[in-house]
């Protein structure tokens, strides 16, 4: 709660933040480019998580249908932890995308979900359609920054590619999304 107050009143001006230590070496640029300073420098850092091979789907370009199981639960809390270590380290806010598979399959989502808004990281989710109740769920402890579905195209080819009826399934949600003022 501190550390969201304090962000919040950095990004209203109110507080000055140190600066970023996530910094890029400007020596990977070459000597001949103008490479803009602010372009070195980052005050976020976002962790793409793929948390669970578990999918509702079987889409004929998954790259990866191992049988890996998923990460016990507090082994995903010491990753939490970590990253919100290693973003307090840097002096830049911390991000998460939750992907998989499907993450919202992982067994205890909703749970990981709660952890990351507690460690004030701005949260996001690259799944699959699901249902008003999950996402209402999900709101009520943070609303995500962003849902990204997939689609491969018109009806047809999607759904060759991903499966009948999921194209329908992802319009109808993306409305369930827009009635919910959560980004897509």
């Amino acid at each position: 709660t501190i550390d969201a107050i304090v962000d919040h009143a950095i990004k209203d001006g109110i507080l000055l933040a140190p600066p970023s230590k996530l910094n890029r070496d400007p020596s990977v640029f070459s000597s001949n480019e103008y490479v803009d300073q602010r372009f070195l420098t980052s005050r976020s850092f976002t962790l793409q998580w793929h948390i669970t091979q578990s999918c509702d789907l079987h889409c004929k370009h998954c790259y990866d249908r191992s049988n890996r199981s998923n990460m016990a639960f507090e082994d995903a809390i010491k990753v939490l932890d970590d990253l919100h270590a290693f973003c307090t380290s840097k002096n830049v806010m911390g991000s998460i995308s939750f992907t998989g598979g499907n993450p919202l399959m992982y067994p205890r989502f909703r749970d990981l979900y709660r952890e990351a808004s507690k460690r004030n990281f701005t949260i996001s989710i690259l799944g699959n359609p699901a249902s008003r109740e999950d996402i209402e769920e999900l709101v009520s402890i943070q609303k995500p920054s962003l849902f990204q579905l997939s689609l491969e195209g018109l009806p047809e080819h999607n759904d060759f590619i991903r499966g009948k009826g999921h194209f329908e399934r992802v319009v109808a949600f993306l409305a369930t999304l827009r009635d919910m003022n959560v980004f897509s």
